[in-house]
């Protein structure tokens, strides 16, 4: 598995030397952009970090004297992100990066996750048998809870978590008014229906405190653009950035 994350962070120094992405990072355009977005010294917040590109481009981008902080849920893409992190702990130009095996939303408590062809997010109380070696509880923490103290002047937070947009960004009402981070957010309506949540809660709230929403290739979006911009099955990434 090591030299998976090797790669990862090749790519992720690839790509901030060089300015451009290719056609084989992970999500190309939106990486691309991203360099506009994190600077050296910033703090990144990498919610739902998968398989740690994101943890992976922002510690190189923020530099040593940043930091990341990744939060993934899942056993076996925590792992993964585990060895991203021991990757760029021995490159110097790379902010330290921290793991937190933990999922993020609007309360503090413990969720069930289910191994099937991967690990997902599973009812505990619809699961018979929460001692199976294909069930396994994870914790849950809020934003409001683990960056109360949090003294950094300048913060980037990534936000992807298919569909439960909404618990985490009401999670950390406070966090997100006081230190006004730019926000990377997958936005996927479609999922977050299905999961019961109204993804223009969250919209309107950043709007109420000042932030505009800029896709990944530059323009200026309304909020209605966002609800309807792929009515489908689709996700896509949008920049939250507040107003000065």
């Amino acid at each position: 598995m090591a030299a998976l994350p090797s790669g990862v962070l090749r790519d992720a120094n690839q790509l901030v030397d060089t300015g451009k992405a290719t056609t084989q990072m992970w999500e190309n355009i939106t990486s691309q952009a991203t360099l506009g977005y994190v600077k050296p010294g910033m703090v990144c917040i990498d919610v739902g970090a998968h398989l740690g590109w994101y943890t992976a481009l922002c510690a190189r981008l923020a530099g040593p004297t940043g930091l990341v902080i990744a939060f993934e849920p899942l056993p076996d893409k925590a792992e993964f992100c585990r060895c991203v992190a021991f990757h760029t702990q021995h490159d110097e130009r790379c902010a330290p990066v921290h793991i937190i095996q933990s999922g993020v939303g609007d309360r503090e408590n413990y969720r069930a996750v289910e191994k099937g062809e991967a690990w997902s997010l599973c009812d505990v109380e619809k699961t018979p048998n929460v001692e199976s070696s294909k069930i396994a509880v994870i914790r849950n923490t809020t934003l409001d809870g683990y960056f109360r103290n949090i003294a950094a002047k300048s913060v980037f937070l990534k936000i992807d978590v298919d569909g439960y947009e909404t618990p985490v960004i009401f999670g950390g009402t406070s966090f997100i008014s006081a230190k006004k981070p730019v926000i990377l957010l997958e936005c996927g309506p479609y999922y977050a229906k299905l999961m019961g949540y109204d993804f223009r809660k969250p919209l309107d709230f950043l709007e109420k405190i000042g932030y505009r929403f800029i896709a990944d290739h530059g323009k200026l979006l309304k909020i209605d653009e966002i609800m309807r911009y792929v009515p489908d099955q689709s996700t896509w990434n949008v920049f939250c950035v507040p107003g000065n």
